[in-house]
């Protein structure tokens, strides 16, 4: 699964940081069972690209979603 955070306010948001229902969206992705990988994508950077990395890992933790 291709993940990529969106914000109406915030073209670099970070996952968690932006308008998508991540609970609902993993709940789905459970729903249907063949989801074996979640690759997130980051256009915009508001950090360096590792730093990115880390916040977007912490904010996937913090979800509990993962």
């Amino acid at each position: 699964m291709h993940l990529k955070e969106f914000s109406k306010t915030n073209d670099k948001a970070l996952i968690g940081e932006g308008d998508i229902n991540w609970k609902a969206f993993f709940a789905l992705c459970k729903a249907v069972g063949k989801t074996e990988w979640y690759i997130i994508e980051q256009e915009s950077y508001a950090y360096t690209p590792l730093k990115c990395i880390d916040k977007c890992l912490k904010n996937l933790r913090n979800m509990k979603l993962v």
